[in-house]
């Protein structure tokens, strides 16, 4: 980056599996400006390096001027550091998947699966309190997203919160259109796992694709690593964490689970009415009316930042953000 602008990037592949994230950062910077690579005057890292204070004297010694190295908290420069994390792994799924079979055979061995997955189809649900529920289905071929293949679904059998109902119905009016892939990835654990199944066994039976469910880790349990979940075995399998099977199922689950999200918001933001307030915990009758006499209309509410909505009467700068974080979410 220079001036605000991304002047270019490039990946770096390292072949050892051992050593954990900041070892292999520290040992990278090191080798990396150690050949008289262009050393600039800011150095942002995604992890906490134990010499940092070393290796920003030895840069600023290098390049006889102040060079400052740290991981960034918050604000712009961390998610300048979150890109470069995403676009990393993307370059190890890329490199992984160079041949497309290479990965798919891999992911038949790890998932235990009869065939080569060439074909991969994510599933994912995504609903406000049962309300406005929608489905999206995602297609890879050969490690590689396939658009064409992509589709979205409006729930319509299933009422209230039911997120099995609403994975069953998914699969089931996907299933009737035929053309199914040798694997079929849920968004979702056992439960979801289950009743993708019951639905395969009743409508094609062993001739169906495969399925495995990825869940993502409970950090409040002390987990760190997404579980996969396959048919007939009681715990998941735990995949290290540059294991590309692993990326490229995670790859898939955020695409599957970025396109519900995106079908659902689109949706809510026609559909919302004032009475979406009420789901904001701290807006009851006065708020609202106060909302709505200011605003004039819903669609002002919607569309109001944090501060503008902080400057209504009775309107609290932390409700505010609650308003204001509520309709980013589910809708705006």
């Amino acid at each position: 980056m220079r001036r605000g602008y991304l002047m270019g990037s490039r990946h770096f592949m390292f072949r050892a599996q051992s050593g954990t994230a900041a070892e292999v950062l520290e040992a990278f910077l090191k080798q990396y400006y150690a050949k008289g690579a262009f050393i600039p005057r800011e150095i942002l890292v995604s992890s906490d390096i134990q010499e940092l204070p070393a290796i920003g004297g030895w840069l600023s010694s290098l390049s006889g001027r102040k060079v400052r190295i740290y991981r960034p908290i918050r604000g712009e420069k961390r998610k300048l550091v979150g890109m470069a994390v995403a676009n990393a792994e993307s370059g190890l799924i890329g490199d992984a998947a160079a041949g497309g079979m290479e990965l798919m055979e891999k992911m038949a061995k790890s998932l235990r699966l009869r065939e080569i997955p060439r074909s991969v189809e994510g599933f994912d649900i995504s609903n406000l309190l049962g309300e406005q529920a929608v489905g999206t289905v995602v297609r890879f071929v050969n490690g590689q997203p396939y658009r064409s293949g992509y589709r979205n679904y409006r729930i319509k059998r299933v009422q209230g919160i039911d997120d099995y109902g609403m994975m069953a119905e998914m699969v089931s009016r996907r299933v009737a259109k035929g053309d199914l892939p040798e694997l079929f990835l849920v968004d979702g654990g056992k439960g979801h796992l289950h009743a993708v199944l019951k639905i395969l066994e009743s409508t094609v039976g062993e001739d169906g694709p495969a399925v495995v469910a990825i869940a993502k880790a409970d950090e409040k349990r002390g987990e760190n690593r997404d579980k996969i979940y396959l048919p007939g075995r009681k715990n998941p399998i735990l995949l290290e964490p540059g294991d590309p099977v692993l990326l490229f199922l995670m790859r898939v689950r955020d695409e599957v689970h970025r396109r519900a999200i995106l079908y659902h918001r689109t949706l809510r933001k026609k559909a919302f009415t004032l009475s979406d307030l009420d789901l904001i915990p701290g807006i009851g009758k006065e708020r609202k009316k106060k909302l709505l006499t200011h605003f004039k209309s819903m669609q002002a509410i919607i569309e109001a930042g944090q501060d503008a909505l902080a400057g209504v009467p009775g309107i609290s700068t932390s409700l505010a953000k609650e308003i204001s974080q509520f309709f980013l979410e589910n809708g705006n």
